[in-house]
Formats: structure tokens, sequence, C-alpha cells
């Protein structure tokens, strides 16, 4: 399982740019604006199909008190 984060600028496209109106074409800037400029997390469990590890995690965690929704 692999976690990676990234926070080098000029990784995507600034929140209002046309690249990003064009992935969400027809919804409002401001819409765009706030999933542009969310947090994103990307989890990978580097072996194929394996369902005994990241699934059964993540389901633990969300699943206890210390996933609480802000």
């Amino acid at each position: 399982m692999s976690l990676r984060t990234s926070t080098s600028p000029g990784s995507s496209p600034r929140p209002d740019s046309p690249a990003n109106r064009r992935i969400f074409p027809g919804c409002d800037r401001q819409a765009v604006r706030k999933v542009a400029t969310a947090w994103q997390i990307t989890l990978i469990d580097l072996q194929w199909g394996r369902d005994t590890v990241l699934w059964p995690f993540l389901t633990t965690f969300l699943n206890s008190q210390q996933a609480v929704l802000a």
C-alpha cells in the first residue's frame, strides 16, 4: 500500500483555468474552483487484485471514531 502527496507548484492547473472549466463543462465557476482547490487523496495498493489490506483498513478507519467529518 502506498500513500503519496504532491504539493509541488504547477502540478495542476490554476483553480479558475480554462482547463478545469473544460473538465467540468456547464458547472458554475465557483463550484469548479471549490473542487479544484479541495484536498484530494489517492490511495493505491501496489499489488493488483489484493483485497486484504487497503479496503479492510479503510473500512475499519471509516467506521472508527477517528474518522470525524467536518
